[in-house]
């Protein structure tokens, strides 16, 4: 997955104390139903962090700056 992808992709957070999974709205309902049924806590939420990344191309070394659009973000360069 390129660094645009990945920032693009809904994310989740989960720790031991509240033993909740959080999941951005964007993860389909289907997860939501499959994670309760293995007996997860879920919550829904807007989003979770902000994140920009720049991902270097190894065979070329080329930068590639990615940004995160939940909160409009561009990446520019020089």
């Amino acid at each position: 997955m390129g660094a645009q992808a990945a920032i693009n992709a809904p994310r989740f957070h989960q720790q031991w104390l509240p033993d909740i999974v959080l999941m951005e709205k964007d993860f389909p309902a289907s997860l939501e139903t499959a994670l309760n049924a293995e007996g997860y806590q879920t919550r829904r939420r807007g989003h979770i962090g902000l994140v920009n990344a720049i991902g270097v191309d190894a065979k070329t070394g080329e930068r590639l700056g990615a940004a995160d659009p939940r909160d409009h973000g561009a990446a520019v360069g020089y």
